[in-house]
Parts: C-alpha cells; sequence; structure tokens
C-alpha cells in the first residue's frame, strides 16, 4: 500500500489571531454561558418550558465543552493566560454545575436507594428482600430509606411520615 505524506497548511495550527470578540472560542463561551444562564433561569421563572430549556441547555453545555477542550489543547486563545482562563473556567463550571453533582447524586442514590435498604442480599424472596435499619440521623442523611421494607409493604406512604 502506498501512503502518501498528508500537507498540512502551517496556518491552520494554533489559535486564531482575530481580536476577542471575533475569537471562535470567545463567542462559543459567551454563547454557551449566555445559552445556560437564560435557560435556567427562564424555567426557573417559569417563562421557559421543559421540552425547551432541556435540548437548549444541552447546546449550552456542548459550547462550553468545546471551548474546555479548545484550551486543553492550547488553541482556544493566542494569549496563554486568556487560553488557561477560558479552559479552567468552562471546566470549573461544567464540573461544579453538572458533572460533579451528578456524579455524587448517582453514588448517593446508588448507597441509599439500592445498598443500604437491600443489604445483605441474602435473599431474593418477596417481603424479606429489604430490611429497616431504625435511627434518625441515618432516617435523616438517607431522607427515611433506612425503612425502605415500608415502602415495599406500603408504596403510597411517603418517606417522611
Amino acid at each position: 500500500m502506498n501512503a502518501e505524506r498528508v500537507r498540512l497548511d502551517r496556518g491552520w495550527i494554533g489559535a486564531t489571531e482575530a481580536g476577542a470578540w471575533a475569537n471562535p472560542a470567545v463567542c462559543l463561551f459567551v454563547a454557551g454561558y449566555g445559552l445556560l444562564a437564560a435557560g435556567s433561569v427562564g424555567y426557573l421563572a417559569g417563562t421557559l418550558p421543559t421540552a425547551l430549556v432541556v435540548p437548549r441547555n444541552a447546546v449550552a453545555i456542548y459550547l462550553c465543552f468545546t471551548v474546555m477542550h479548545e484550551g486543553v489543547h492550547r488553541v482556544a486563545h493566542r494569549d496563554p493566560p486568556c487560553n488557561d482562563a477560558l479552559a479552567s473556567r468552562t471546566f470549573a463550571t461544567l464540573f461544579v454545575v453538572w458533572l460533579g453533582p451528578a456524579l455524587l447524586a448517582v453514588l448517593l442514590l446508588a448507597f441509599a436507594f439500592d445498598f443500604l435498604p437491600h443489604y445483605p442480599y441474602d435473599t431474593a424472596e418477596r417481603w424479606f428482600d429489604t430490611r429497616i435499619y431504625p435511627g434518625r440521623v441515618q432516617f435523616a442523611v438517607v431522607l427515611g430509606q433506612n425503612y425502605h421494607l415500608i415502602h415495599h409493604l406500603w408504596t403510597t406512604i411517603p418517606w417522611s411520615r
């Protein structure tokens, strides 16, 4: 097989030399944060429906991730401190607003709803596959999931009772 070497136009390498507001990464940064803020505020204020906010915020996160990715590769902005600020600020926001809470919530849900109420997993027999672990502190921490057997017996009783 004869592989030819691909020639790359060196002008494509590195961040664009455009001014701040013409820089694609800066534009994506502003657009991403603007969409995320407007979508979230609009939803919380009751002026934007869920069906609009979810895809809108998904696009916003995609835009922000793109900026972070470009910054990590040092091509978001020609000025290194500006490049680093775009990358680190975007990463911090995505982690604090979306990824971090989602990961922690999944871990807490797995513990409180799956592991704790069904431990020690010694039977799969109906009504014996869950437990009650009394305790006020435990009740407060796992929002009543330590009384999960009651939920299995009477699904219409809320956790707070």
